[in-house]
């Protein structure tokens, strides 16, 4: 996390994964194996402390961009990871998260 003010902060994350995928002949899904990598940007905005309460308050809006190895596109026929219009290459998720720790 990068502070910018007091009240603002960027965040960053970065991960990669190895994804050995074994079912074991769960529900028909298959084996799979190959890289997963995840980017996060998350700019944050705290308020400052206003009461012992909640110590913590924070709205981040995060743009995370994700991507996999085509050998995990056909995980599961039964959800997202199998569906014949899905496949690896680069993937975007945006959303809102709130915190308060008290």
């Amino acid at each position: 996390m990068q502070d910018i003010t007091e009240n603002v902060v960027l965040a960053y994350a970065a991960s990669w994964q190895y994804r050995a995928l074994d079912p074991n002949g769960y529900q028909e899904y298959q084996k799979g194996h190959g890289n997963f990598y995840k980017l996060t940007f998350a700019p944050t905005f705290r308020a400052s402390n206003i009461s012992p309460f909640f110590t913590r308050q924070e709205l981040r809006l995060f743009a995370t961009w994700m991507n996999w190895n085509t050998a995990l596109d056909s995980y599961s026929p039964n959800d997202t990871l199998g569906q014949n219009d899905f496949a690896s290459g680069g993937e975007w998720s945006f959303g809102v998260q709130m915190e308060t720790f008290f």
